[in-house]
C-alpha cells in the first residue's frame, strides 16, 4: 500500500517529494510508531545515471515530475526489532521496491509481473550457523632436497633457477670485463713491440769490419 500509494503521486506536474509525503502520511495514520524507523528516502531517479542525484524522492525535493521520467520508487524500514533467543538477529530492515515510467496515463510499473509475494521476495541469512574457520597454511620449517613435500620440491626448483640465472649473469659480466681489459691491453703491447730497437745493422757492420782486418770472428750463434 506504500509502494502504490508514492507510485501514485509521481504525476506531470507534481514535485519529486510528493510522493514520499504521501507515504509518509500513511504511515503517520496507519502506523505512528513505525515513524522513526523509516527511510529517509523513496527513492530514485534514473538517467545518465543509476542514481541520478538531483531526483532523489525526499521530502526536499522540489523538482517537478514530467513525462518519460523514470523513478526507481521503494519504502523500506530499518532497524525493526523482533523477540529471539539470537541477540544477533533481533535488529532487521525491509525494503521494497518499483521502477516505474511516468506518462500522461497511468505510470507504467516495468516490474509489474514481477512477484511480490514473501515467499518470492524474502530472503534471510542464517547468522546462527558456525562459520568454518579459515584454514592456516602450515609453515614450511626447512627446504631440503630429501623432503616429500611437493611445496619444497617446488621452492627447490625455483632456488635453483634463481642461483643459475646470477651465476649466468655474474659469468657475462666477467666474460665482459676480460673483453675490455684485453682491448686496452692490446694497443700497449702494440707499441712496446714497436718500441724496441732494430740491432740487425750494427750486428752485420761488426761481421764485416772483422773480416776486413783479418781479425778472427767468432760468434755463439749455431749457424754461424
Amino acid at each position: 500500500m506504500l509502494l502504490q500509494h508514492r507510485v501514485r503521486h509521481l504525476k506531470p506536474g507534481n514535485t519529486v517529494g510528493a510522493a514520499y509525503h504521501a507515504a509518509l502520511a500513511v504511515v503517520q495514520k496507519e502506523a505512528s510508531e513505525l515513524l522513526p524507523n523509516l527511510s529517509k528516502s523513496a527513492g530514485t531517479g534514473i538517467g545518465l545515471e543509476l542514481c541520478e542525484s538531483g531526483l532523489g524522492l525526499n521530502s526536499k525535493n522540489d523538482r517537478l515530475v514530467r513525462s518519460g521520467m523514470v523513478f526507481d520508487v521503494s519504502f523500506g524500514f530499518q532497524n525493526l526489532q523482533t523477540r529471539t533467543n539470537n541477540p544477533r538477529t533481533e535488529k532487521f530492515s525491509l525494503l521494497l521496491a518499483d521502477t516505474v515510467i511516468v506518462t500522461e496515463k497511468p505510470l507504467e510499473v516495468l516490474i509489474a509481473r514481477c512477484s511480490k509475494a514473501i515467499k518470492d521476495v524474502a530472503y534471510s541469512i542464517n547468522e546462527e550457523e558456525e562459520e568454518e574457520p579459515p584454514r592456516v597454511r602450515p609453515v614450511l620449517n626447512e627446504i631440503t632436497f630429501w623432503s616429500k613435500d611437493p611445496r619444497h620440491s617446488s621452492e627447490v626448483v625455483q632456488l635453483i633457477k634463481t642461483l643459475r640465472r646470477h651465476v649466468t649473469s655474474r659469468e657475462s659480466e666477467r666474460a665482459e670485463r676480460a673483453g675490455e681489459i684485453a682491448a686496452v691491453r692490446k694497443p700497449n703491447e702494440t707499441n712496446e713491440v714497436s718500441g724496441l730497437v732494430d740491432t740487425s745493422p750494427i750486428w752485420w757492420s761488426c761481421k764485416e769490419a772483422y773480416w776486413h782486418f783479418g781479425g778472427p770472428y767468432a760468434t755463439l750463434r749455431p749457424d754461424e
